[in-house]
């Protein structure tokens, strides 16, 4: 997640949008499961795509540190609540077979996702702060270097 994050910070939300997107097909490729074609679509591009959007949050003009600061946090917190979202619907339509008895599968499609998407947004969004702190020239949104020879 701290790849797509970077790159969403540096580049805008569309970039995030469409690193996340194909993030998601390559772990789908490398050992994801298809129930249903929207299931996959759902959870592999669908719910990373979701992890760069929220890059539009970002001040990345302000030169308040703690605004920078507390917009990263914002932002990843917006992409995991969509993630959340996304995965939470998808699991509860095609996994909600697995839920135990008697536990409404969309509660217990919410509790699964939410027990790995919290944890990897509070690790990911203190390793993003402390490169936002430790290597500010990694969020300086220099648009025309990449297209260089």
């Amino acid at each position: 997640m701290v790849p797509i994050a970077l790159l969403a910070f540096r580049r805008g939300w569309v970039a995030g949008l469409i690193t996340g997107a194909l993030v998601g097909m390559v772990k789908f490729f490398f050992g994801g499961e298809m129930v249903h074609p929207i299931q996959m679509l759902l959870d592999y591009p669908f719910s990373y795509a979701m992890l760069g959007f929220g890059a539009f949050l970002y001040a990345s003009k302000t030169q308040n540190k703690a605004t920078k600061i507390a917009s990263i946090w914002g932002g990843l917190l917006v992409g995991i609540a969509l993630c959340l979202a996304i995965r939470t619907t998808s699991g509860a339509v095609w996994f909600g077979s697995y839920a135990p008895e008697g536990t409404p599968a969309t509660l217990y499609s919410l509790i699964y996702n939410a027990t790995y998407l919290i944890p990897e947004y509070v690790i990911t969004a203190l390793v993003v702060t402390l490169l936002a702190n430790g290597a500010p020239q990694l969020f300086q949104q220099n648009a025309g270097a990449y297209r260089r020879i």
